[in-house]
C-alpha cells in the first residue's frame, strides 16, 4: 500500500534479560507487533549483552524517522518512560524499520480468523484508512488471536476493540461511513460460525447476592452485546 511506504515502524532493541518485561509492557498497551517474531539484533553482535529486536505497532512518518538520532533522544525517552520502563531508558534502543510489503505479510497463514480479517480489511475504503492514519497491518497486529467457539457463535475477547487502531476505526463509524458488518461476517464464517459477539466479563457477586441461574447454552451469555460490540453476523 502506498500509505505504508510513507511511514516507518518503531522497533525496541533491548538486552535479552529485559525482553520479557518490555514485551509485557507493549502487550498491555496493545502496541506489540504480533506479526513479527522477536529476533536477535545483528547490529549489536559481539557486545557483552545479547540484544533482541521487538517489533511494535508504533509508527511515524518516514521523513520524521530520518531526523538525526539526537533529535529523537528526548521523545524516545518520554515514550519509554510512559510505558513504565523509565529505569531501562539507557538500555533500550529505539530503531525505525519500514512496513512489510503486502505480499510479505506474515499473520494469516496459521490463524483462519486473521486470514479472513486481512481479506475483509482489503475491501475497506482505502481513503477511510488513510484519513484515520491507519494501516491494515496495524489493525491485524492489534487484533487478538484467541477466540472461543460455541457453535453457531464465535466469541471474541472483551478487549477486541480497545486497542488504539480499532478504537480509532470504530469511533469513526457514523453515517455516511460504511459499517463493519462484512468484516464480522467474514470472521464468523472463517471458523464455521454464523454469529459473532464480544465475550463480556461476568461481574463478581457476594454470597448474599448470588448470580442468576446460568443459561443452558453458554453462547446465550453473550447475546446482549454492548453498543460497541460487533453485531451478530446474520
Amino acid at each position: 500500500m502506498e500509505s505504508d511506504k510513507r511511514r516507518m515502524r518503531k522497533d525496541f532493541v533491548v538486552p535479552k534479560r529485559h525482553v520479557k518485561r518490555v514485551k509485557t509492557a507493549l502487550e498491555e498497551r496493545n502496541l506489540l507487533d504480533k506479526t513479527r517474531k522477536i529476533t536477535s539484533d545483528e547490529q549489536n553482535v559481539g557486545l557483552k549483552d545479547q540484544y533482541m529486536v521487538i517489533g511494535t505497532t508504533i509508527t511515524v512518518p518516514a521523513e520524521e524517522a530520518d531526523i538525526d538520532d539526537q533529535d529523537h533522544e528526548q521523545p524516545q525517552k518520554e515514550l519509554i518512560e510512559g510505558m513504565g520502563l523509565g529505569d531501562l531508558a539507557n538500555d533500550i534502543i529505539v530503531r525505525h524499520s519500514p512496513f512489510l510489503e503486502p505480499d510479505a505479510r506474515v499473520p494469516s497463514q496459521k490463524n483462519p480468523m486473521l486470514k479472513a480479517l486481512e481479506g475483509a480489511l482489503e475491501s475497506l475504503d482505502k481513503e477511510l484508512l488513510t484519513s484515520l492514519d491507519l494501516t491494515i497491518e496495524a489493525l491485524i497486529s492489534s487484533f487478538p488471536t484467541a477466540y472461543t467457539i460455541y457453535k453457531p457463535m464465535v466469541l471474541l475477547p472483551p478487549n477486541t476493540l480497545t486497542s488504539p487502531p480499532w478504537s480509532k476505526l470504530t469511533s469513526s463509524l457514523a453515517p455516511p461511513t460504511p459499517d463493519l458488518t462484512p468484516i464480522w461476517k467474514a470472521l464468523a464464517a472463517s471458523v464455521g460460525c454464523t454469529h459473532l459477539a464480544l465475550n463480556a466479563g461476568i461481574p463478581l457477586r457476594s454470597a448474599s447476592n448470588p448470580p442468576p441461574n446460568p443459561p443452558s447454552n453458554p453462547a446465550e451469555r453473550n447475546t446482549n452485546e454492548p453498543p460497541t460490540s460487533p453485531p451478530p453476523a446474520p
